[in-house]
């Protein structure tokens, strides 16, 4: 709901230019030292945690106080589970790269770091360790079918309009990317 009132997710163009604009801050982040304060990693994560707080604050309203914050720490960490385990997970079980594991300790820190810079608290930060992302994971995906069975509408309408918005900018139809995503969370782990 956060992306979707914020306008970001609303229909197909928009969900493509923020999940465009999201590739290529991650790809700032995977090419450019994060030890530079000044730096284009430094800078893309600055404007990306500037984002998180302008919709953290124009959607205090969506939840109700049992519900909690929107963008919590509880959501950033999943999202950063989201890019570190389950993008490792997916390279290697779907794609089927050989990825060693000194490798994928060293994506896992840098995720740390990332985390760390976009204001993850270290309690909340998944990436601690290669076997905890791993631990972390294993447990999201056992409770992926519940998440589905229980998620808001927004959940599908974010879905729906990701497929549509990413199908166009990467050439596929809809129906590969909806097929594509009923494989990867079915067989990934």
């Amino acid at each position: 709901e956060v992306l979707y009132k914020n306008g970001y997710a609303q229909n197909a163009s928009t969900a493509r230019t923020r999940y465009l604009s999201t590739i290529f801050a991650i790809q700032d982040w995977y090419c450019y030292p994060l030890d530079d304060p000044k730096g284009t990693a430094r800078i893309s994560i600055a404007t990306v945690r500037g984002l998180h707080a302008f919709a953290r604050r124009r959607s205090k309203d969506l939840f109700s106080d049992i519900e909690g914050v929107p963008l919590s720490q509880f959501d950033m960490a999943e999202v950063l589970l989201a890019f570190s385990g389950f993008s490792v997970a997916m390279l290697q079980n779907l794609c089927g790269f050989r990825i060693e594991r000194d490798d994928q300790r060293h994506m896992i820190h840098m995720w740390r770091l990332v985390g760390y810079h976009l204001g993850i608290r270290d309690e909340f930060n998944v990436c601690r360790s290669l076997e905890f992302v791993q631990a972390c994971l294993k447990d999201f995906m056992a409770f992926t079918p519940r998440r589905a069975a229980t998620s808001r509408k927004s959940f599908f309408m974010l879905r729906k309009t990701c497929i549509e918005g990413l199908s166009s900018a990467i050439g596929c139809g809809n129906d590969f990317l909806y097929a594509s995503q009923y494989i990867a969370f079915t067989t990934i782990l």
